[in-house]
């Protein structure tokens, strides 16, 4: 019987970690730092020596308290968008016009250095929004980050409602290698009128850009609102979280997700230590501590504003017209 030992060794490394350090550090930065990077780059190997190699490097970068090598970062570069989505993971229907905001290039450049000097490596930088094609400076914001030998990869991720103009599609043209760019398929509502996919695949086959359609299923998410809920209560609700590895840098701050960022701009409410972490006022030194105690939390008290139960699945990408808000406490009844 043949053995693959790097397999098995891996799977010993791993009883190493914590299920936390696993589930929020451990998995996420083997899988976008390995295979996905290797699906964009269209390389086709056994990839487990890789994986070990990266699981001791993680374990020894934990235990020593060295530079993390941070997992997925969803870099929100506006809350502007061209949708208004009940049931938006990242919660901008929230944002009246008064709280739109989009970074600057020069903003851009300081959080990014800033990140990467508190840092490893970024394994997945993903640019979000709102809808980021609507940031001018994103082709520039694009080639900054892709010269950073720390960024592993850059995803764009768009609603499908705008086709990327030529200063973005030669720029990811450029660091083709190093680019994924992400449609969210929307097509199953016939009620959105404005996509533009095959305009868009097009264009991103005639500069050789690798893409991706996503058509994860949409599933309801229940009012935001306060629920005074006990820690294990508060817990559990985290761990079946399908945005728990969905870190967030917003607006100059690391979050666990876009909707504990929505929470801390829109609401009063009182985060605890390590809830978040501001890359902006803060030191390096503090930053890199930080990010250690972040990671290594089992959940968030601004968890307790979401429901617990696992969600059902709903019609994509229902548009509203109304503006939801955010409650201390349940308004209505469901």
């Amino acid at each position: 019987m043949k053995i693959n030992i790097s397999k098995y060794l891996l799977k010993q490394v791993k009883k190493c970690f914590s299920d936390i350090e696993l589930i929020r550090y451990v998995e996420p930065i083997l899988f976008w730092g390995i295979d996905y990077i290797q699906e964009v780059q269209n390389i086709k190997k056994n990839n487990d020596f890789e994986k070990l190699m990266l699981a001791l490097k993680e374990l020894i970068i934990l235990r020593a308290g060295l530079k993390l090598d941070v997992p997925p970062i969803d870099f929100t570069l506006t809350n502007r968008c061209t949708l208004k989505c009940k049931e938006c993971g990242a919660m901008m229907p929230f944002y009246s016009k008064e709280n739109y905001w989009t970074i600057s290039f020069e903003q851009f450049k300081k959080d990014l250095d800033k990140l990467l000097l508190c840092v490893g490596n970024c394994y997945h930088l993903k640019f979000i929004g709102g809808e980021p094609l609507l940031v001018k400076d994103i082709a520039k914001m694009l080639e900054y980050a892709c010269s950073k030998k720390q960024v592993k990869l850059i995803n764009i991720t768009s609603n499908g409602t705008i086709v990327p103009n030529t200063d973005l599609l030669k720029a990811m043209s450029k660091y083709r290698k190093k680019i994924a760019y992400t449609i969210s398929d929307y097509s199953s509502n016939k009620e959105i009128k404005i996509l533009k996919h095959e305009e868009i695949t097009n264009k991103l086959n005639e500069y050789g850009i690798k893409y991706f359609l996503s058509n994860h299923p949409w599933t309801e998410r229940g009012e935001i609102y306060k629920r005074n809920r006990s820690y294990e209560e508060i817990k559990n609700t985290y761990l079946n979280c399908w945005q728990m590895v969905c870190t967030a840098l917003f607006n100059g701050e690391i979050h666990p997700c876009t909707r504990s960022a929505a929470i801390k701009i829109l609401t009063e409410y009182n985060f605890e230590k390590h809830a978040y972490i501001d890359i902006r006022n803060n030191k390096t030194q503090t930053i890199k501590k930080d990010l250690h105690k972040f990671f290594k939390k089992d959940c968030f008290s601004v968890c307790d504003f979401c429901q617990e139960k696992r969600p059902e699945v709903i019609p994509t990408a229902i548009q509203i017209n109304e503006q939801p808000i955010i409650g201390m406490h349940k308004t209505r009844s469901r």
